[in-house]
């Protein structure tokens, strides 16, 4: 294991069950061990000043995404996110959430895609490649995938966003939100059912979605901050929920729980 990966491949003799258990939304998954050491040690990169951390996620064919830690945020005695970008690609975005020694990870890049880390079992973590047409539809609307053209053109876009952004001390848009005086919390409370994460029980499983769900909120703030919107979500609970996901019809299910 090189001194900076995240992670060393590894090949579960389950692999086939884990894979039926916890369908993604990728054309292959990698199966991996955490590198708990380099995460929680007294080196670990989440916790050097601000750009000075890096960590190292292998690719499957070859080659890493470097990765610079540009800030973590502690929310717990063995719980903290933290946010940074591809080494040389400043408009790609990078966020971790750890929790009693289980980890969710996500890499966003215009031109190399998304890359998504996370948790299978108490050993193993899954790895891979998010290929858009996967991504199943949210509240029963599909919208389209983006293509080639779109996908240049949002480059296009970054690439002129980094050159304003050199050639001013503050953007507009960063100058907007510092000084817009509304500065609202949403606290928000995410449920789940027994069907979550059934590769794991207990103590172990709820520590593994706190996880998943502090990786969700940080990448809400990411946006938002992205955005030059004031406004912040700040999780206050999770909790199991005995509501059952098949009284409602297909494609309608988060409607139904809702209401």
């Amino acid at each position: 294991l090189a001194r900076d990966a995240l992670f060393a491949y590894a090949v579960p003799a389950n692999a086939a069950q884990l894979d039926a258990a916890l369908p993604a939304p990728a054309r292959a998954v990698h199966y991996v061990r955490l590198n708990a050491a380099l995460i929680a040690g007294k080196r670990s990169p989440f916790w050097k000043k601000p750009g000075e951390g890096r960590v190292e996620l292998p690719l499957p064919g070859g080659g890493v995404l470097a990765v610079v830690i540009d800030e973590s945020t502690m929310l717990g005695v063995d719980r903290f996110t933290s946010a940074g970008h591809l080494e040389g690609r400043p408009q790609s975005r990078a966020v971790f959430a750890w929790n009693e020694g289980f980890l969710h990870a996500s890499i966003d890049d215009a031109e190399l895609g998304s890359f998504a880390l996370r948790v299978a079992t108490d050993e193993f973590a899954q790895f891979y490649h998010v290929d858009p047409t996967l991504v199943g539809p949210c509240g029963a609307v599909r919208y389209p995938v983006a293509d080639a053209a779109t996908l240049a053109a949002a480059v296009a876009r970054r690439a002129r966003a980094a050159e304003l952004a050199t050639s001013a001390a503050t953007p507009p848009t960063a100058a907007a939100a510092a000084t817009n005086a509304q500065r609202p919390e949403v606290q928000v409370m995410m449920v789940y059912t027994q069907s979550v994460l059934t590769t794991l029980s207990g103590a172990a499983r709820t520590a593994a979605l706190q996880s998943a769900f502090d990786a969700a909120i940080a990448k809400m703030n990411s946006d938002l901050a992205a955005s030059a919107v004031s406004a912040r979500v700040k999780l206050v609970r999770i909790a199991e929920t005995q509501y059952d996901e098949t009284a409602a019809a297909s494609g309608s299910v988060q409607d139904a729980a809702l209401t």
